[in-house]
């Protein structure tokens, strides 16, 4: 049983997806692209500026496309504090 075992593993090729894999991004990768803090990375995706985020295993990403098409908009912004 052992021996059949091996011998498909050691033929195995795993199939190739039919279309190529998104590229994301972390919350800090993302932060360093646009040049802000992961505070104000934060604050902006509260307040809906970012493109939509997953959640994948307790991680935050971001679609890499999605980042890059809103980086335009964002650069004019400045994160502006709060006054209580």
């Amino acid at each position: 049983m052992r021996q059949a075992v091996r011998s498909e593993l050691a033929t195995y090729i795993p199939p190739t997806p039919s279309k190529p894999m998104p590229d994301f991004l972390t919350r800090k990768e993302v932060a360093t692209l646009y040049r802000v803090s992961l505070t104000t990375l934060n604050e902006w995706d509260k307040q809906g500026f970012l493109p939509d985020r997953i959640n994948a295993n307790g991680r935050v990403l971001y679609s890499r496309a999605d980042v890059i098409s809103t980086l335009e908009s964002i650069k004019g912004m400045k994160y502006k504090k709060r006054v209580c």
